[in-house]
């Protein structure tokens, strides 16, 4: 027991400076703290990202720094004892400084609110230019900055959604978002006269502003695109006369295109008129290896060839906008293209056994087009109450696309067909939308919106079976697997929204009441299918921002 006491003892003598010097290293590496605001003087807007610098005033060598946050604010903490200088700054900005700071022990000190005033020069000329974040997120969406992206200056809209989170892209272009392909497509809010993929495939990147990418869509939108919703901005020029930009691309194995994009803007008038046109070829070495397996027997089924796949589009598009007064505008424009995709492929398939060697084998060959044109128009009138986005805004829409495609495929043995198929499907569609939204703002982070929405949507899909007939040594076409199917569809919605930041907390609440009328005609069938319901779509988003600028 002694000798364990005079271990014990000799044991706090030893730690216990050094367990003391722990005990008081947090309130030594506290130090001090300067906090405050940094705001635009000439709109009181705050300025995120502005620099804050801070010296040693003795021998002006830099202590500390930092920048401010989205609203503005920023704070250095474990600042040392002594006196300091700071400089806050922003690029365009005056610089401003203060001249002497006090640190003592563990001090906080608040230098309030900031003003930063806008440089002016004296030149014939200034052109300001600046860079924005890639992604930025916002309570119900995430937004990809597409106009700044060199990268994709040679691309479509589905090659900028390559390295995007929740969007996958194939090696033929086509897009799932979160992993499906029920998704829809706007253009500037306005649904796409395409398919999901066959949009986002046509257009250029060098004419898209930015993509909205909605993965869960409040009230305000159809509940159609299960997956989301892919919304593309279009470039629009605020310059005054006359503007444009011309863009040309190509690549090795035919491909080639490009891009013109004029603007107009004169007084209250502005008009856009802008033409596209891009070609891709992609070549593949298709091989396949395959073996099964079943106790005593391994099948082997192999497949060389080659294949092509390429697509083509065209498009025209254009638009006027006119101002009555600081209040009311009005703007007309459409959108007319076509476009077609064709896969070609040509593969030799050799089967055979461990227990029969000898390979038996057939040549597959296969066609596959798919193309036409569309045309979409829409006029819109928005009306500002004076109050910054306090708005309302009413909109009628028109769309038409007419869609052919034709699958070949045929099976030769000895050059000579053995089997074959070929599938098409055609019919043209037209849709008529019209919505009525308001929105109220009841503070810098609160709003309020309402609207209605109303679709008259009619479409015949006519497709067809034909099997390559041995006796006849022709395709003849299945009547019992061929169809001509007729859709009419009417909808209409209503919606409220409100939405609100409180800190670093946000939320969004809405309902959605929606009437579907459907009748769907079979003309092989005396059978009629009908909808005629109300549904109720509630939603909420919620986010909450923590430090370093993540979100939740």
């Amino acid at each position: 027991m002694t000798k364990f006491l005079l271990k014990f003892t000799f044991f706090v003598i030893l730690f216990l400076p050094i367990f003391n010097l722990y005990a008081q290293e947090p309130q030594i590496l506290r130090g001090g703290a300067i906090t405050g605001t940094v705001i635009d003087a000439a709109s009181s807007v705050p300025m995120e990202f502005a620099n804050i610098v801070l010296f040693n005033l003795p021998d002006s060598s830099q202590a500390n720094g930092t920048v401010t946050n989205s609203k503005g604010i920023f704070q250095i903490n474990g600042i040392k004892k002594g006196l300091y200088y700071a400089r806050i700054s922003y690029i365009g900005f005056t610089d401003f400084f203060i001249d002497k700071i006090d640190i003592v022990n563990n001090s906080k000190i608040d230098l309030g609110t900031i003003r930063l005033s806008a440089k002016s020069f004296k030149v014939n000329d200034v052109v300001v230019s600046g860079s924005r974040s890639p992604i930025t997120y916002e309570l119900d969406k995430k937004i990809i900055n597409v106009g700044d992206n060199i990268s994709t200056l040679s691309g479509t809209a589905a090659d900028v959604l390559e390295n995007v989170p929740s969007v996958d892209v194939d090696m033929d272009g086509n897009v799932s978002l979160r992993g499906s392909g029920n998704f829809t497509v706007l253009i500037d809010g306005r649904p796409s006269a395409l398919d999901a993929s066959e949009a986002l495939q046509q257009i250029p990147a060098t004419a898209i502003e930015n993509i909205e990418i909605i993965t869960n869509p409040s009230a305000k939108y159809d509940p159609e695109g299960t997956a989301g919703i892919i919304n593309i901005i279009m470039k629009k020029s605020n310059k005054l006369g006359v503007s444009g930009i011309a863009t040309i691309n190509a690549g090795l194995n035919d491909k080639y295109g490009g891009e013109m994009l004029g603007d107009l803007k004169i007084d209250s008038f502005q008009g856009n008129l802008g033409i596209d046109y891009n070609n891709r070829t992609y070549l593949h070495n298709d091989k396949e290896r395959n073996w099964t397996n079943t106790g005593l027997q391994t099948t082997y089924y192999n497949s060389d060839g080659t294949s092509t796949r390429g697509r083509e589009s065209f498009g025209l598009r254009s638009s006027i906008i006119y101002s009555f007064d600081e209040n009311n505008s009005i703007s007309i424009g459409g959108r007319y293209g076509n476009r077609s995709h064709r896969e070609n492929s040509n593969l030799n398939y050799y089967q055979w056994t461990n227990l029969e060697p000898s390979q038996t084998g057939y040549i597959s060959q296969t066609a596959q087009s798919r193309g036409g044109g569309f045309v979409n128009a829409f006029a819109n009138y928005k009306h500002e109450f004076g109050i910054k986005g306090h708005q309302l805004i009413a909109e009628v829409y028109f769309r038409s696309r007419n869609s052919d495609e034709v699958s070949t495929n045929r099976l030769f043995n000895n050059q000579e067909i053995t089997d074959g198929k070929i599938t098409t499907e055609s019919g043209p569609g037209t849709e008529y939308r019209s919505k009525l939204d308001y929105t109220l703002p009841l503070g810098a982070d609160t709003k309020f919106e309402a609207g209605y929405q109303g679709e008259l949507e009619t479409s015949n899909d006519i497709t067809s079976l034909s099997n390559y007939d041995l006796t006849v040594n022709d395709f003849v076409k299945e009547s019992k697997f061929s169809n001509d199917t007729k859709y009419n569809t009417s909808q209409l919605a209503v919606y409220s929204l409100y939405s609100t930041k409180i800190d670093k907390f946000g939320v969004q609440a809405g309902v959605r009441t929606e009437y579907t009328g459907r009748k769907i005609d079979v003309a092989s069938s005396s059978n009629e299918f009908k909808i005629d319901q109300w549904d109720f779509f509630p939603s909420i988003h919620s986010s909450y921002e923590f430090l370093n600028d993540n979100q939740l």
